[in-house]
């Protein structure tokens, strides 16, 4: 009778992560299928196709001054320093099994997407003993959108954050057993996951507060020899930079200091970050003018939802004295302060790194104990499923990748030849490997065909015009030689006048 019981409650559980997972899956990779690629993956895809293609991680396709930085990426195009080493090395890892692709690269953020989920499921049923809140960490992260679109996205947040979350899953499986094992284990992990950004760094604050929680009286001395994976990466990575120190630096500086700010402005103005957190980060992108995912002015409900869960968890939590719940809330509000103030790049896409701490506070707010559910939360968790999925539902109505940037492919693939000189998205590279392909927003270099999509008129009408007015007015005299060749939904194909000269 008990064996009996004990299988189906296996099967039960089996059944609910399988039908978590997929949904997550079919959702992340229907996504993934209708996204035209955009600036931020052709530029971490080039190093990766370079090593792979020739042996050296430099990004030919950028040109030193044509990106959107205010200073020059000096050396860029033989050594790629101004992001860090281990999401390119991975890239290569998975095209050298794989094939070189977009949906190749994409397909590495759906596997971390779905390390996310299930670390962080794992992480709440360590603490709390309650399935049914872990059950639910994961159903709330495989619906939201906003995961969705980091999942379906070539970026390295995803698996930044999933080297951090699985990090953090190990350490709070495995400390009651050896917690040496689990600091080296958790250590490691975060130190691959700063590698590939330096958000990587939020787990290691996560971890840190773990540590301080349950384990402080428990450190020796000894411990300290769980640091050393950082030394490990830190020293090849060195090794690399020692290649050409001079363009490390450059590069460094520039992408520290894009235009209007520096990544350090937090700093200097916290008050002025935590606002813009707010209004920036969560607000334009929740139903605002975000370029990175379209998202209807429906989704405003979403951040106050998960800030008011968030609220009600700490609350209920000091109240009742539910040391697990409060704990998760303390993390999350260290999370979202750390990336308020030291995130001074207010950009959405980083929002992958919070997202699990509010579904796990959503999830314990619904369900605070084992085999319980309150109907105030999980009614309001049901209206913001249900909008979810009708803007999911009017996201891939548009197939923005078949519709807008294989015509323009093809176009090009028609008109142009392998040694034509083509300035536009970084994207291109993974339709058109192999020909003149340059990435120079600031259109230094003259091509023949200038390839326009909605990043393009964002650097031109956005940041030029009101940080770089001279720069705005060159480009427009370089586009004046120019003639429209080819537009369709989004995506549009100068090629430059032919200039005829009398005798």
């Amino acid at each position: 009778m008990l064996s009996n019981l004990l299988s189906r409650l296996r099967k039960k559980h089996v059944i609910i992560i399988a039908l978590i997972s997929l949904v997550y899956v079919l959702a992340a990779a229907n996504l993934t299928s209708r996204r035209a690629p955009w600036n931020d993956e052709g530029w971490f895809a080039d190093p990766a196709y370079t090593l792979l293609t020739k042996g050296y991680m430099g990004s030919p396709i950028i040109h030193p001054r044509g990106t959107w930085l205010n200073r020059e990426l000096q050396g860029i195009q033989t050594h790629t320093y101004w992001i860090m080493p281990a999401y390119p090395v991975l890239q290569t890892a998975c095209y050298r099994i794989f094939g070189f692709g977009l949906f190749q690269m994409r397909a590495i953020s759906i596997f971390a997407g779905f390390v996310v989920i299930w670390s962080w499921s794992l992480l709440i049923w360590t603490l709390t003993k309650n399935r049914f809140a872990a059950w639910i960490t994961a159903a709330v992260l495989a619906a939201d959108l906003t995961f969705l679109y980091g999942a379906s996205d070539g970026r390295m947040d995803m698996t930044t954050a999933a080297f951090g979350s699985f990090g953090l899953a190990m350490f709070c499986w495995l400390r009651n057993n050896n917690l040496s094992l689990a600091l080296l284990t958790a250590n490691t992990l975060i130190a691959a996951s700063i590698f590939c950004h330096p958000n990587g760094v939020l787990y290691a604050l996560i971890l840190s507060l773990f540590v301080a929680r349950y384990d402080l009286r428990s450190l020796r001395w000894r411990h300290l020899l769980c640091l050393f994976p950082y030394l490990v990466f830190a020293g090849a990575w060195a090794v690399y930079i020692l290649q050409k120190p001079d363009d490390f630096l450059a590069q460094f500086r520039a992408n520290m200091e894009p235009p209007g700010t520096t990544r350090m402005a937090g700093l200097l103005h916290p008050q002025t970050m935590m606002l813009q957190e707010i209004t920036w980060r969560y607000l334009q992108h929740f139903g605002g003018i975000s370029l990175w995912a379209h998202l209807p002015p429906l989704m405003r409900i979403v951040p106050f939802f998960y800030w008011g869960c968030l609220l009600w968890l700490l609350l209920e939590g000091i109240v009742k004295r539910n040391q697990p719940h409060v704990f998760v809330g303390v993390c999350t509000v260290a999370m979202f302060s750390f990336m308020s103030i030291l995130l001074a790049l207010k950009s959405p896409f980083y929002l992958v790194a919070i997202l699990p701490l509010y579904a796990a506070s959503v999830a314990l707010t619904i369900s605070p104990q084992p085999d319980t559910f309150r109907r105030i939360p999980i009614s309001l968790f049901t209206i913001v499923a249900v909008a979810q999925g009708f803007c999911f539902c009017q996201a891939v109505q548009h197939d923005q990748y078949r519709d807008g940037y294989l015509p323009a492919i093809a176009y090009l693939k028609k008109h142009a030849s392998t040694e034509t000189l083509i300035n536009g998205s970084p994207g291109l590279l993974f339709a058109l490997p192999g020909y003149r392909l340059i990435s120079d927003s600031r259109l230094q270099e003259p091509a023949e065909y200038i390839v326009v999509d909605r990043w393009s008129h964002f650097d031109w009408n956005f940041v030029y015009r009101n940080y770089e007015p001279q720069t705005a007015a060159e480009i427009q005299q370089t586009l004046a030689t120019y003639e429209p060749a080819f537009e369709q939904n989004g995506w549009a194909i100068l090629h430059r006048r032919i200039e005829i000269t009398n005798f």
